[in-house]
């Protein structure tokens, strides 16, 4: 015994055929016992979508290879304005980095950008771990050599400076620090700062914690 078909095609087929024989052999099939008028609204009705549906996709084609050609334009154009940066400037990085644009081997013609995220994640007796992110990628930010890590120390009763920053000082190649032998019973604040050839960044400060 035959299966009603699930594919579109197929469905689109039959439906067709069904109409026909109705429609040419009216004396097997009379009207209004089959009466074919609801069937041929809803093909046509199915045509007309599947029409639509055709050209909608071929436009939106035609507005994808336009967008394509767009881009393409805007990246001749960027390039020629980089040639002649390039020519004016020759090797004078800050220059070009202010329009975007780098050389080869200048990434740290500035120092890094601000230490993100900067959290004591865990801290036991005398100890903390410490985590952070990256600086955030900029034209005007160089990428960090290592990280700088310092602490400034406060009396938890008196609220006066025992360390100042600077005193103490660590580093990081790394996002992530686990530090030992701290002062225990004191209020510390710890920051970090993303250090490369051309200096330091700004420093990114984390909560206080008394070990």
């Amino acid at each position: 015994m035959p299966q009603f078909p699930h594919a579109k095609n197929d469905i689109l087929v039959l439906a067709t055929k069904i109409l026909s024989g109705i429609v040419h052999n009216s004396a097997d099939y009379p009207n209004p016992t089959f009466d074919s008028a609801h069937l041929d609204a809803r093909l046509n009705m199915l045509v007309d979508r599947i029409a639509d549906r055709v050209s909608k996709a071929a436009a939106a084609k035609a507005a994808v290879d336009l967008e394509k050609a767009a881009l393409a334009e805007v990246a001749d154009e960027a390039r020629r304005l980089i040639r002649l940066a390039e020519a004016a400037h020759h090797l004078d990085a800050p220059r070009l980095q202010m329009i975007g644009w780098d050389l080869p081997g200048t990434a740290q013609s500035f120092p890094p950008g601000q230490v993100r995220s900067l959290e004591i994640v865990e801290q036991g007796t005398d100890s903390a771990i410490m985590d952070w992110k990256a600086p955030a990628k900029s034209a005007t930010a160089g990428k960090p050599d290592y990280y700088l890590i310092e602490r400034r120390v406060m009396n938890t009763q008196t609220h006066t400076l025992v360390e100042d920053w600077g005193v103490w000082k660590d580093t990081a190649s790394h996002t992530e620090k686990t530090l030992i032998n701290q002062p225990r019973g004191v209020e510390i604040t710890y920051r970090v700062t993303a250090v490369n050839k051309r200096g330091p960044g700004p420093a990114a400060t984390s909560e206080q914690v008394v070990l």
